[in-house]
């Protein structure tokens, strides 16, 4: 089974997250996609959720689609601070594009995963 656009979305939103921290030495910080996974664990940690998409015609009569999404991420840090100096990273971190990966799922795991496209901020 493949993910669908909007899974793969997020999915790699999560895993450039994930990488993005470690490599900014921030440890013990979750990435998770769910509210529930987020309060079943502890804190700091951070939700992705893509919560809007909206599709446009890439030309009058063309039914090829451009789709545009709304990506939230939602930071819940043990203080004020860290939730505010978390913000501050990733908003840095959102200058540059993200890989999007396309990815196969094997009983539940993830099994593959390849590279097609870049994420962009519009």
């Amino acid at each position: 089974m493949a993910y669908r656009q909007i899974r793969n979305c997020e999915a790699s939103m999560i895993d450039w997250l994930t990488t993005a921290l470690t490599v900014g030495g921030w440890t013990g910080i979750r990435v998770e996609k769910v509210f529930a996974e987020i309060y079943a664990g502890t804190l700091p940690a951070i939700c992705i959720g893509l919560t809007e998409t909206r599709p446009e015609k890439l030309e009058i009569g063309s039914k090829t689609n451009l789709k545009y999404y709304t990506i939230n991420i939602r930071i819940f840090g043990t203080s004020d601070g860290i939730r505010c100096d978390l913000a501050d990273f990733i908003t840095d971190l959102l200058e540059d594009d993200i890989d999007y990966y396309s990815y196969t799922i094997t009983n539940g795991v993830v099994s593959a995963k390849t590279l097609t496209g870049k994420i962009v901020k519009n």
